[in-house]
């Protein structure tokens, strides 16, 4: 539909796979697509709070056992992912606070629409 399509989803195994990562991008490119990985990089604090505002069923375990939860978690960056000459391969979108928010906002959507030819 020549259109800009976001996965919101943690795919955390998925992301780290770099075989599943070079295949899905040679599916992709098949369909003349391309595979933007925007990750969401939030304080651990920041992370709590929010998991404690959002009152879901799926974090009271999470909450409960907060230190065995946080130790199984990899917060770190893919950095692998990211090809030096790729612009928007692997874009990073800093969400603890509502200025890092709009800021990051901003920045990806600027380099979406120009990797897309929008802009």
């Amino acid at each position: 539909y020549d259109d800009i399509v976001l996965i919101n989803a943690p795919f955390t195994k998925e992301i780290r796979d770099l075989n599943y990562i070079k295949k899905l991008k040679a599916k992709l490119k098949n369909s003349n697509a391309s595979l933007v990985v925007i990750w969401v990089e939030t304080s651990i604090d920041v992370t709590q709070k929010r998991m404690i505002e959002r009152n879901s069923d799926r974090d009271i375990w999470k909450l409960a056992h907060w230190n065995e939860y946080i130790a199984g978690v990899n917060f770190d960056i893919p950095i692998a992912l990211d090809d030096p000459f790729i612009k928007d391969d692997l874009l990073i979108f800093k969400n603890s606070s509502d200025e890092e928010f709009t800021d990051s906002l901003t920045k990806t959507i600027s380099i979406l629409e120009e990797s897309s030819g929008r802009k």
